[in-house]
């Protein structure tokens, strides 16, 4: 194999390493906003019930 070959197999394994990590990045912020808006709501009624 040739040094451009090399080359080019390290940088699509780099680019496919980098397309993961963004979209298991993505996913997990929005399993985040997920739980930030329900414990959001539930304070929300917590405050409702105490009547605040």
């Amino acid at each position: 194999m040739n040094k451009q070959a090399r080359y080019n197999r390290k940088l699509s394994t780099l680019v496919l390493i980098v397309t993961v990590n963004l979209v298991l990045l993505e996913l997990d912020r929005m399993e985040q906003k997920k739980r930030i808006e329900k414990l959001e709501s539930t304070i929300e009624e917590m405050k409702r019930d105490k009547g605040e």
